[in-house]
């Protein structure tokens, strides 16, 4: 997503490098618009290369998923990400989110030396596209860590109980991490899988190792060279979610 989803279906944050849609024109056509806010749709067909679509790859990748202590139906996510650029003047990291609540999603930076580009109209097929673009591109073997915050609302209590992260290209570490409040889920209805992708039913599911430190009701999934293609996620259940509103 980070995402959030429910055990068995739909889908909330996800959170991913996002799937190219149709070559670098409409990279360049948002290069070009970078002192104004963004007002276009970019879609991009998809193309299995070698070569990644923007020019770099991505090291490592840690969401931290944190629940308001005095209003669960209020959330926060970063996330942080390890690029690598693998050919010349890198200069635009692209990602994307589904939110399953029915709040709203606030992006921001957490890194002064770059620019969010966004717009409600960003869109496809259910995605919401953003873009971050670095002040000072990056040349093959140098890297760049970016940080994006979002802050999202659900105060009908309708995300799906779930921190997701769909693989698409070869990354050497996955990190997710759900901060519950002390009213949250208890650590047994707490647990971790890997599916061989997003829409896969739980039955599919493979369970993974994680860790839990009940002094601080976090649960962690560390997951070394993650497999292209498999989906990874913290799942749990939470009846009281669904019962008590915010005011």
């Amino acid at each position: 997503m980070a995402g959030i989803l429910a055990v068995v279906g739909a889908t909330a944050i996800y959170l991913a490098a996002a799937v190219p849609h149709a070559g670098y024109a409409a990279a360049v056509m948002l290069t070009a618009v970078l002192a104004v806010p963004a007002t276009m749709i970019i879609h991009r067909r998809h193309v299995v290369s070698s070569v990644p679509p923007l020019g770099y790859r991505i090291r490592a990748t840690t969401y931290t998923y944190t629940f308001d202590a005095a209003d669960a139906g209020r959330q926060r996510q970063d996330i942080e990400t390890t690029i690598e650029a693998v050919r010349g003047n890198v200069g635009l990291f692209e990602a994307k989110y589904r939110y399953s609540g029915d709040g709203e999603v606030r992006l921001s930076l957490v890194e002064p030396t770059q620019i969010l580009l966004t717009h409600p109209d960003m869109t496809y097929e259910g995605w919401t596209y953003y873009y971050v673009k670095l002040i000072r591109p990056l040349q093959p073997g140098e890297t760049a860590r970016i940080t994006v915050r979002q802050e999202v609302e659900d105060p009908h209590r309708r995300m799906d109980f779930q921190v997701t992260k769909t693989v698409r290209r070869p990354m050497k570490e996955l990190t997710l991490i759900v901060n519950f409040p002390a009213a949250g889920p208890s650590q047994k209805n707490i647990w971790a899988v890997e599916r061989p992708n997003a829409m896969t039913d739980s039955s599919s599911a493979r369970l993974l190792e994680i860790q839990y430190d009940s002094s601080e009701h976090q649960a962690k999934l560390h997951v070394e060279k993650p497999k292209p293609g498999r989906t990874y996620a913290i799942e749990w259940t939470w009846p009281e979610y669904r019962t008590t509103k915010s005011p």
